[in-house]
């Protein structure tokens, strides 16, 4: 379709809004979809026991585990899920639950598999040193606290959590249904607005 030549800055930009808009809600869809047959071929992703996030206070996580979606042979650049060894816990497995936020659930990595549906694989290693997380493995957890960002009513909405080390931290955040890890405070997060020890009670 051709621009009117009546097309005014302000209509352009909201073309481009709408659709940005269509892209978002294209790529959530997908992902939904996704996590459906996930856990239909693997129900054990559904009836896991969750755990706050503050039980990492104090716990030392040892090794790391991945799992990353692969179509036509190739692998997406970041992790899909990520799980953490954590010596008080066991595997705990970072998930976004698709209500804003991170959930922690208790979980083993389990192994690869396929999709056949979405021709692709669920490819899931062990032992690698994937995300913020690796550069603080054998440390123990000093304290965690919340990770929000704003809505434009003012309110606060979780997006996921800071886990704090001696020398420095690590975000785990949900980004429109994506996990994203981090290290904190990193300028992409900053500049995206989130915050950590939001001021204010309200929820």
């Amino acid at each position: 379709m051709t621009p009117s030549s009546h097309e005014t800055p302000w209509d352009r930009h909201d073309r481009r809004t709408r659709w940005l808009l269509v892209v978002v809600v294209r790529a959530q869809r997908a992902g939904h979809v996704l996590l459906k047959l996930l856990k239909r071929d693997r129900p054990e992703l559904s009836d896991k026991r969750e755990v706050p996030a503050d039980a990492l206070v104090g716990a030392v996580v040892d090794r790391l585990a991945a799992s990353w979606y692969l179509h036509a042979g190739k692998r997406d650049a970041n992790p899909m899920t990520v799980w953490l060894s954590v010596d008080t816990l066991g595997w705990v497995m970072l998930q976004t639950p698709g209500r804003g936020g991170i959930a922690c659930l208790l979980s083993d990595p389990g192994d690869s598999f396929n999709m056949p549906e979405l021709d692709g694989r669920i490819e899931v290693e062990r032992d690698v040193a994937v995300t913020a997380f690796a550069q603080h493995l054998g440390q123990s957890v000093q304290r965690v606290t919340p990770l929000w960002t704003r809505h434009p009513s003012g309110k606060r909405i979780s997006a996921g959590f800071v886990a704090h080390y001696r020398d420095g931290a690590v975000a785990v955040v949900d980004i429109g249904d994506e996990l994203l890890i981090d290290s904190w405070p990193s300028p992409p997060l900053v500049d995206a607005g989130l915050v950590d020890d939001f001021p204010g009670s309200d929820s």
